[in-house]
């Protein structure tokens, strides 16, 4: 598959450049969470985490979550108000999802 494991040191953060970059917006955005809200930095921490994985970022332009599960996440406005996506997912059975999950990977 053309993978190759490359590791750096944990003394030595600053080698891994792509981890850092991803370190520096993330803590960016908890920061920025946490200063409108500081008495409640667990709640917001949650927030944070989740606008983090579902925005595109950097090189891959594509969110965390989409390359962990395959699909654009599903948004709790979309269950709530009934997005055709949602209508159609609801539609289709089990074999027949997990079937096209597998056409799109």
């Amino acid at each position: 598959m053309g993978i190759s494991l490359i590791q750096s040191s944990p003394y030595y953060a600053q080698a891994n450049g792509q981890a850092e970059a991803s370190n520096k917006s993330l803590i960016k955005l908890i920061k920025h969470k946490i200063d409108e809200y500081p008495k409640q930095w667990h709640e917001r921490l949650a927030e944070a985490l989740w606008a983090y994985r579902m925005s595109c970022h950097g090189f891959v332009k594509c969110a965390p979550y989409q390359l962990v599960y395959g699909q654009e996440v599903v948004m709790p406005w979309e269950i709530s108000i009934g997005s055709r996506r949602v209508a159609l997912q609801d539609r289709i059975s089990a074999d027949d999802y997990s079937s096209l999950m597998n056409i799109n990977t």
